[in-house]
């Protein structure tokens, strides 16, 4: 059962890895004998890479580094989840995937982290100048760059590690309380320069990314929604009874980013109960530090049903050409919607 995907471009490559239930990530490689029908691509495995110890939850990789002209020799971190620890491999070229380090999430009873310090989701930041005071003049010619790993696990916290030039200089990274329960996916919003959580709790969360603090969560969220406080506004129930009940259960399972310009992202949101969400991310433009965020649309991908509903979960979400692709337990659904005339 193939659990995540990414998607790894390079100039001379084009690799998909993906993160299985036999604990194990796969790479992928197109082969150049041609399918006999066009437009149909034939795949096949290059390598694997593991044993993880648990489910390959999630994938991601570093951002290369855009002041960077050497491109043909790209130096990329793949990071992989396995239970509580985050593997980590080094790519060249994608000619070949070295595992070089394992990050190790500790439990925390201070933090009521007593059952489970398992991660569940990854994001990465883009990446910035991350020059210091303390950065002599030397080191300052070697063009450095930094960028974010962010995790959230099963016990709601929300991790990060700040990797500066390809290197961890906090192992352990920092962290802090995000949810109450679960944080089941993260998002990097490039251009807001933001990031966003969700999780069982039905909250939307929105954090500020910056260079200049070792640590996105010591300011806290910058913006919050409440799904199950404001869904009920793109309701069309009957009876005030039925609409408590139906928002009451909203968990928040999976995200991706539909639209994004300078000063807005537009993001799809799955739910456990069928729904997928639309939600408006926008900054303030007097002021970086003031972010809003709101729910925009709602599309239920099966029809209400007492034997449906209840038991669609909604497990991926994608984006291609304006579609939002769904994966949820009862198939796959697809929803068009107007992007374009549901932002500002």
């Amino acid at each position: 059962q193939e659990e995540s995907f990414l998607q790894h471009h390079h100039p001379h490559h084009h690799h998909v890895l993906s993160g299985s239930g036999d604990r194990y990530i796969t790479i992928w490689e197109q082969d150049k004998q041609k399918h006999p029908n066009d437009g149909v691509s034939l795949w096949r495995t290059k390598a694997k890479l593991g044993p993880h110890t648990g489910w390959v939850k999630d994938l991601a990789s570093s951002l290369s580094n855009p002041k960077r002209n050497d491109q043909d020799n790209e130096d990329r971190f793949i990071f992989s989840i396995g239970c509580n620890c985050i593997e980590v491999w080094r790519t060249i070229n994608g000619e070949s995937y070295d595992h070089i380090h394992k990050l190790m999430i500790d439990s925390s009873v201070e933090m009521g982290s007593t059952l489970s310090s398992d991660i569940l989701c990854l994001a990465t930041s883009p990446s910035c100048n991350c020059n210091t005071p303390q950065t002599s003049e030397q080191e300052k010619q070697q063009d450095h760059h930094s960028y974010y790993l962010l995790a959230g696990g099963v016990d709601g916290r929300i991790h990060q590690w700040t990797i500066c030039n390809n290197s961890f200089p906090d192992a352990k990274g920092k962290y802090a309380p995000g949810h109450d329960g679960r944080v089941n996916a993260l998002l990097v919003c490039d251009d807001l320069r933001a990031a966003v959580s969700i999780g069982n709790d039905g909250l939307v969360k929105c954090w500020k990314l910056d260079c200049n603090e070792s640590f996105m969560m010591e300011r806290g969220s910058v913006c919050t929604i409440n799904v199950n406080d404001e869904c009920h506004s793109l309701q069309d129930t009957n009876t005030q009874e039925a609409k408590t009940q139906e928002v009451s259960t909203i968990k928040l399972t999976c995200s991706c980013i539909l639209f994004e310009q300078q000063d807005l992202a537009i993001i799809g949101i799955g739910t456990a109960c069928g729904k997928v969400l639309l939600a408006e991310i926008s900054r303030d433009e007097k002021s970086d530090d003031v972010m809003s965020i709101g729910l925009l649309d709602e599309r239920t991908t099966v029809e209400s049903s007492s034997d449906s509903i209840g038991g669609c979960n909604i497990h991926s979400i994608a984006s291609q050409n304006n579609h939002i692709i769904i994966g949820h337990s009862k198939g796959i659904s697809m929803w068009e919607p107007d992007l374009q005339t549901k932002h500002r």
